[in-house]
């Protein structure tokens, strides 16, 4: 009886290192995946676009504000449609601050191609806030 207890004790052994093992794994991997999909500027600004052709204005523009921070000082074209987009948020939602955010879009981004669109936006707005000799 004594071997056959050993047997038991080492074979409850091996399956307590084996579970451990397995769950540290599962935790590396978990880690490792976290980093990707969290820190993606390139994820948010799509998730950001999928949000506001959908009209939900509101998440879609917390979303490009995310993706602008995570590009931080890098000047590239996603930042820019960021910029852009967040924008056009700010007008659909009438905030205060729209006007400011879509002619800060044209002043830093005058070679970009959405830069007729946005004047034809800020038009539009300064037209709803019945602002007609701006319009």
């Amino acid at each position: 009886m004594r071997i056959s207890t050993r047997i038991f004790m080492m074979q409850k052994r091996y399956l307590k290192i084996l579970i451990i093992s397995c769950l540290l794994f599962t935790y590396g991997a978990v880690l490792a995946q976290n980093t990707m999909i969290y820190s993606d500027p390139d994820k948010e600004y799509k998730t950001g676009l999928e949000l506001f052709e959908k009209e939900k204005y509101v998440v879609a523009q917390k979303h490009f504000q995310k993706a602008i921070n995570a590009y931080g000082a890098q000047n590239n074209e996603f930042k820019a449609n960021a910029e852009y987009y967040a924008a056009l948020c700010a007008i659909e939602l009438f905030n205060e601050d729209a006007e400011y955010m879509i002619s800060k879009f044209i002043v830093e981004h005058p070679e970009n191609t959405k830069v007729n669109a946005a004047y034809f936006h800020m038009g539009k707005f300064q037209y709803r806030q019945k602002k007609y000799h701006l319009a």
